[in-house]
């Protein structure tokens, strides 16, 4: 096997490395851009039109209940999912076009009842706080994840990497929960604003 060295790495070509990389963020790596960006604009577009939605209940409770359902079939017979990665199957990297009817089907599925059915202010302002910070967490989560859960809770059960998980998520919105709390006291305002959106507050 031909040993990796810097001089190996110098003799790629730096424009195909460029362009794979740019690929690779923007629309087939692991993490792209594109076209996960395009959930936020869809939620913000399902509670912007949900008197719509509302007004033709029934047809938009038919249409996200069969476009759910088709999805999870085409998923469990689909051959496009990605073999197991380090003991987790990856189901939505890289996306495909079934996950986002997964996805946006139950998102509106979950807007329409809940403004249907009146749920209660609190379990709204749950995911209402989540998806405010939701970059934040996104980013503390990575570094707990690496530092703590990595480190500490390596080797777990299923039993004891469940508690875990409880413990870890309720964690998540009690700091979330505290975020909101300096920033109704105008704390988070003094962070230069570049700070601030980096870090999702």
């Amino acid at each position: 096997m031909q040993e990796i060295s810097l001089q190996n790495i110098l003799q790629v070509n730096k424009t195909d490395y460029i362009i794979s990389s740019i690929r690779n963020m923007l629309v087939d790596g692991w993490f792209p851009i594109f076209p996960w960006i395009c959930l936020p604009i869809i939620g913000t577009l399902i509670v912007k039109y949900q008197d719509f939605f509302q007004s033709y209940k029934l047809y938009t409770y038919v249409f996200s209940l069969i476009t759910f359902f088709v999805s999870i079939y085409g998923l469990n017979t689909s051959s496009t999912i990605v073999p197991f990665r380090n003991g987790y199957v990856e189901l939505f990297y890289p996306a495909s076009f079934l996950i986002f009817m997964l996805v946006c089907s139950g998102a509106l599925l979950f807007f329409t009842s809940t403004f249907s059915y009146k749920i209660s202010n609190t379990f709204i302002n749950y995911f209402s706080m989540i998806g405010k910070y939701s970059l934040f967490i996104y980013i503390l989560h990575i570094a707990i994840i690496h530092f703590v859960l990595d480190v500490y809770f390596n080797s777990l059960d299923a039993l004891s990497f469940s508690i875990v998980m409880v413990i870890f998520t309720v964690s998540l919105y009690v700091i979330i929960a505290m975020l909101e709390l300096t920033k109704a006291r105008h704390i988070i305002q003094r962070l230069p604003f570049s700070i601030s959106k980096i870090i999702g507050l």
